[in-house]
């Protein structure tokens, strides 16, 4: 089973972070995450990659949420965590910026 509410999660923190912040999130230091955290957002990960490309891209999102997701919500999501802005969210983006979330 997908794991839906993780993404979700951590779509619905980047938009309560920039509504409260004007600093960005991508230039937040986070945490370091513990072993068993990086497993569960590595597999959190690998669900929603779905052509198993090793990056994940608002097409493969909009598929896992069939369609049932804004747009501002999914633009804001990339726009933090997608730091070097190539339009797909690699692992180690993703492991960053949730290091970033308390």
């Amino acid at each position: 089973m997908k794991s839906y509410f993780a993404l979700a999660v951590f779509i619905f923190c980047t938009l309560l972070r920039n509504s409260s912040t004007q600093k960005p999130a991508n230039a937040t230091v986070g945490r370091e995450l513990s072993s068993e955290e990086v497993e569960e957002h590595r597999k959190d990960f690998v669900d929603f990659d779905l052509n198993s490309d090793g990056q994940i891209d608002a097409h493969e999102i909009r598929s896992s949420f069939k369609n049932d997701i804004q747009p501002k919500e999914l633009y804001k999501f990339f726009d933090d965590v997608d730091t070097d802005k190539t339009g797909t969210v690699t692992l180690d983006e993703y492991l960053k910026y949730a290091a970033t979330m308390d």
